[in-house]
């Protein structure tokens, strides 16, 4: 089984948000059973990811974005022109933003047995998206 993050999922998972890192970890192991599942992520995370950070000087969290995308066994999709015209179709299609087509479109991509983890039930509106979303525990 493959898992697709998109950028907020890594933000919050990286970061430890909490609860959310549990809420994560217990969807994890709720969509993997007894095996580990294959994470992926679109090559956009790495900016939409490190920018903040970066900005900032934060070189301790920076080094920790850099070690979970570096990270053995994790997939980076990257932006194809396969994933931008998929993107351009589901932003036409779905009014979401690019950088969510972008998202959106990389999962797609890896094929139909891919589920996508976000926090934004936006992405609830693309047609063949194996969409998991994550309770943040916020209301509004």
């Amino acid at each position: 089984m493959t898992v697709f993050l998109d950028a907020c999922a890594i933000i919050h998972r990286v970061e430890a948000v909490a609860p959310f890192h549990l809420r994560f970890d217990e969807l994890l192991r709720d969509i993997a059973g007894a095996g580990e599942p294959s994470l992926a992520v679109s090559r956009l995370s790495l900016p939409e990811c490190r920018t903040k950070p970066l900005r900032e000087g934060d070189a301790g969290r920076l080094a920790c974005y850099d070690r979970f995308f570096d990270s053995a066994g994790l997939t980076i999709v990257e932006l194809s022109p396969k994933v931008i015209d998929l993107a351009t179709q589901i932003r036409a299609h779905f009014m979401l933003r690019t950088p969510d087509a972008i998202q959106a479109a990389s999962c797609l991509v890896m094929g139909r047995d891919t589920q996508f983890l976000t926090t934004d039930a936006a992405f609830a509106k693309v047609a063949g998206l194996r969409l998991r979303l994550i309770d943040t525990g916020q209301s509004g």
